[in-house]
């Protein structure tokens, strides 16, 4: 018999995809990233013998209380052999689909949640950064997890000190971006 921990929250799937509708903090999003990206540097990096995923998409993060995210699904995963020096350079898994025109003709803004819009255009340029280095088709290119890690905790750090500034100018907002407001908890009060 298996044992799991109870996972109140589904998936990162469910939570983008599902019957919930209201906005999802950035922050909320970046430290769902950076708790990814840190289960997986470990993996990479840490874990003895070294694993790789093999198939990181969002119905393979589950949600746990708070949102904590906790990577599943080992079943494309593979062990690397001691004696092995180089990841497997090639993308596996289930592939993600972006239609090209947005990234062609500039038009990412049409698909950008209006809450996010409201962050310095700097920041979300890091963001596009990043994740157009983490899916190059050519491994080499690809940032190390730590180093996807270290990047996200940058970011969401330097967000977190923007959601200060912006409330301490303009105190209108404070209750919308209280770093305690949890947009997701059931009455959207302070958790």
């Amino acid at each position: 018999m298996l044992v799991y921990e109870f996972i109140p929250n589904g998936t990162l799937f469910d939570l983008i995809h599902g019957t919930y509708r209201g906005p999802i903090s950035l922050d909320i999003r970046l430290r769902i990233a950076q708790e990814s990206a840190e289960a997986l540097a470990y993996l990479h990096s840490s874990a003895s013998p070294p694993i790789v995923h093999g198939d990181v998409k969002s119905p393979n993060i589950l949600l746990g209380n708070n949102y904590v995210a906790k990577v599943t699904d080992f079943g494309a995963s593979r062990i690397l052999a001691k004696d092995e020096i180089q990841f497997m350079t090639m993308v596996q898994g289930t592939l993600g689909y972006l239609d090209p025109e947005y990234l062609q003709e500039n038009k990412l803004h049409s698909i950008l949640d209006r809450n996010i819009l409201s962050v310095r255009i700097e920041l979300l340029q890091e963001i596009a950064q990043l994740a157009k280095c983490c899916l190059s088709m050519n491994g080499e290119e690809r940032p190390s997890m730590i180093e996807v890690s270290e990047r996200l905790r940058y970011i969401r750090r330097t967000w977190r000190e923007q959601l200060i500034e912006h409330a301490s100018n303009e105190t209108e907002y404070l209750p919308d971006y209280t770093l305690n407001y949890h947009p997701l908890a059931p009455d959207n009060t302070e958790v």
